[in-house]
């Protein structure tokens, strides 16, 4: 409301500054020299009144059906009408619905037990609404996970990342420094480049709609170093023509990774076969792409936080779906955290009184518990929709609007200004 009231003020200034001149230089112009009297449109000849006769006209005159005045009209005319398009087509906001939030899959060659696994942060650097983002990707061993898998990390580990987007670039893999605050503050760490990480011959490889990130890290449980992965992204999409756009950020959490690391292990597909692929009693899928793949448990991450970095651009929380819930460092970050359990799963012809299992599965169809319910609700993945503002946008809507009310304003004022001397011109050849 205080936008479009601030609008509609400059819109007012302007043209108000333009017609106070135009008024001002009138004054100047009709001040500024004698009114011409006005010629007597009867004489007195021998003693009557008689019709005066208009004098002939001159060689200079101009020609019979031209009118003064008509091309300033059509220049003020053709001023209105531009700059109203122009105002539409500068000022218009291109309105998007929030798309499918697909998750970021990790799978580390050491499987994790539910809630006991890796922890994945982003750091996403906005700069401009015209560039691709930074992205900087850390996965971090809990401490859990380091205790139940120490010695079978001992030597080497490997961590595969399937990223949504098979359009990455300038990728880059390294080391981070301390794992213990690499979750918590992802924009701290670099991709330091060590003998102790090797890429594996996955690393890069694109697949159906998944970009592998694959590594092999030698005494991965001596040292505890974050992996961290460095690429751009094209995360963004035009909101408006004068600094708006819309930052599209994964998930990191929760059933949509386990697709990404299904895909990842090459059980994805568009239609499910129990006999050829790890079956289960539940599946996810992604309605973009139309792939989908078996659940399970092991292959969820179950915590996540995403950062985004804009400098002195803005996250218009307002806006975004879902908002921010929290501030890493200064900057808007987004929190995730499920707690992915074992299924329970019975037919319905075989459930007792007192049965209280997660997943009850009939002749067509199923029904889940009201205990699934209530989680799969209140969780957060750490996706969002979120529309980021450049530190200039409200600057240059401020002067678009100014603009478009100097030349509206001009315009208008041309089409008066013809209209008036025409009008003038006509009471002239009156008297004459």
């Amino acid at each position: 409301m205080a936008d479009t009231l601030t609008a509609l003020l400059l819109f007012c200034a302007g043209a108000a500054l333009v017609l106070a001149a135009i008024v001002w230089l009138r004054g100047r112009r009709s001040g500024s020299r004698t009114p011409a009297r006005r010629p007597r449109r009867f004489v007195r000849v021998d003693g009557r009144r008689r019709l005066r006769r208009a004098p002939p006209a001159a060689a200079s005159d101009a020609p019979a059906g031209w009118r003064p005045g008509v091309g300033v009209a059509l220049v003020g005319l053709a001023l209105v009408v531009g700059s109203l398009g122009a105002g539409l087509y500068l000022l218009s906001v291109e309105e998007a619905e929030t798309p499918e939030h697909r998750g970021i899959g990790v799978l580390p060659s050491v499987e994790a037990r539910p809630r006991r696994g890796l922890a994945v942060s982003t750091a996403v650097r906005v700069t401009s609404c015209s560039k691709p983002v930074q992205v900087t990707l850390v996965v971090t061993g809990s401490t859990e996970y380091w205790v139940d898998h120490r010695d079978e990390l001992r030597d080497h580990g490997d961590v595969q990342v399937g990223v949504p987007d098979l359009n990455l670039h300038n990728i880059e893999a390294g080391l981070g420094v301390d794992g213990k605050t690499a979750p918590i503050a992802p924009w701290t760490e670099e991709p330091n480049r060590t003998a102790e990480l090797v890429k594996l011959p996955t690393h890069e490889k694109k697949l159906q709609s998944v970009t592998v990130l694959g590594v092999r890290v030698r005494h991965w449980s001596r040292h505890l170093r974050p992996v961290v992965f460095r690429f751009g992204a094209d995360w963004l999409s035009r909101r408006d023509r004068l600094g708006s756009c819309y930052l599209s950020l994964p998930a990191l959490a929760g059933p949509t990774t386990v697709l990404s690391a299904q895909e990842v292990r090459g059980q994805a597909r568009r239609e499910l076969d129990c006999e050829k692929l790890d079956c289960s009693i539940e599946d996810v899928r992604s309605s973009k792409t139309g792939l989908r793949a078996y659940y399970h448990p092991r292959y969820e991450t179950t915590r996540g936080l995403a950062v985004a970095l804009t400098g002195s651009n803005t996250v218009r929380a307002d806006l975004a779906s879902p908002p921010p819930d929290g501030n890493s460092g200064g900057s808007q970050s987004w929190t995730c955290a499920t707690r992915p359990t074992a299924r329970t799963f019975k037919f319905i012809e075989n459930v007792r009184r007192g049965d209280d299992p997660d997943v009850v599965e009939g002749e067509s169809s199923g029904a889940v518990s009201i205990r699934r319910l209530s989680g799969a609700t209140s969780e957060r993945n750490c996706a969002s929709f979120a529309v980021i503002e450049e530190a200039t946008a409200q600057l240059r809507r401020d002067v678009t609007l100014l603009l478009l009310g100097v030349l509206i304003s001009a315009g208008v004022t041309l089409m008066v200004e013809a209209w008036l001397a025409r009008r003038t011109r006509r009471d002239e050849n009156m008297g004459r």
